[in-house]
């Protein structure tokens, strides 16, 4: 076997292969000759890597198990005979086993690490191969934020603004939805149904008589020639204008002085006949419908008889 040494009949010692005559007297004084072949059998020393998963084990040459990582030596004899080593380095992979948190917004999907698809809030064990095809273990707990939709109903008066949730400031009719996100980074819509109230302006014109008076649409009473705008609250609490033109008619007090004769008629305005002298005043209406006041002071002249002839 290589590395011992043989040694010969005559006392030599070899440890090469080869052919050694060797040439010995006997006990009878002759010499003899004794050749020998001497054979060099191999030893092996051999070294080999090897490795497994964490939690297995592994089988030396020697039908030792072993689960620690390290450099295991086995001394193994040949079919010759001979001693030959087995370096066996052994290396442990490491397997893993972590857990993984996890969140979605409702209406959303996730990829677990093997590719597959879910939706729904759970615990999801799933086991992959490391680089060294040892098994690892990623527990993913999945949680599913809700969203919200929501309606709100708003009104506004003519010529107002909304803000919406946005902040985005709006002034007609209509459904605004707007998508903000919630606490939980979801979008959440919130649907502004605005509707705008109208506000009205009204102008009108009113008269009245010198001496009277006019009612605004507040209850404020008012007796002179202007203009009067009234805000006013509609039904829907928005405010509405409403202007008065008020004008003052003139009423009129008029004196004459009329003369007939003893047995004649006089007419007054308002077409009465009167034969006496007196004072006769007479109401009449304009043409604005206010009243008006002639005064006629009416003398009869009586009749003077001629004298007589003598």
């Amino acid at each position: 076997m290589s590395g011992d040494s043989y040694l010969l009949p005559d006392g030599n010692s070899v440890n090469s292969a080869g052919t050694y005559p060797v040439t010995l007297t006997t006990i009878g004084g002759c010499d003899s000759t004794i050749t020998t072949v001497l054979s060099i059998r191999p030893t092996y020393t051999i070294t080999q890597n090897a490795s497994i998963c964490q939690g297995e084990s592994y089988i030396l040459p020697d039908g030792q198990s072993v689960s620690t990582g390290g450099s295991y030596p086995v001394t193994l004899q040949s079919v010759g005979l001979c001693d030959s080593m087995i370096t066996t380095n052994l290396v442990v992979y490491p397997v893993f086993s972590s857990n993984v948190n996890a969140s979605i917004c409702q209406g959303t999907s996730y990829s677990l690490p093997n590719g597959t698809v879910v939706t729904t809030a759970g615990t999801y064990p799933v086991t992959l191969q490391t680089i060294h095809n040892c098994d690892s273990l990623i527990t993913t707990v999945l949680t599913v934020k809700p969203t919200y939709s929501s309606t709100v109903n708003a009104s506004i008066c003519q010529g107002q603004s909304y803000i919406l949730p946005n902040n985005v400031s709006v002034n007609s009719s209509g459904t605004y939805p707007v998508t903000l996100q919630s606490v939980g980074s979801c979008d959440s819509t919130i649907t502004t149904v605005l509707t705008v109230k109208p506000t009205y302006s009204i102008s009108r014109n009113a008269a009245i008589c010198q001496g009277g008076s006019y009612t605004l649409p507040n209850g404020l009473s008012v007796n002179t020639a202007g203009v009067y705008p009234v805000t006013l609250q509609t039904v829907g609490s928005c405010d509405s204008t409403i202007t008065t033109t008020l004008t003052v008619n003139p009423v009129y007090s008029v004196s004459r002085t009329a003369t007939i004769c003893q047995g004649a008629s006089f007419v007054l305005p308002n077409g009465q006949s009167e034969t006496a002298s007196g004072v006769y005043p007479v109401t009449l209406s304009s043409v604005s419908g206010c009243d008006s006041v002639v005064t006629t002071t009416l003398t009869v002249n009586p009749h003077i008889p001629f004298p007589e002839t003598r």
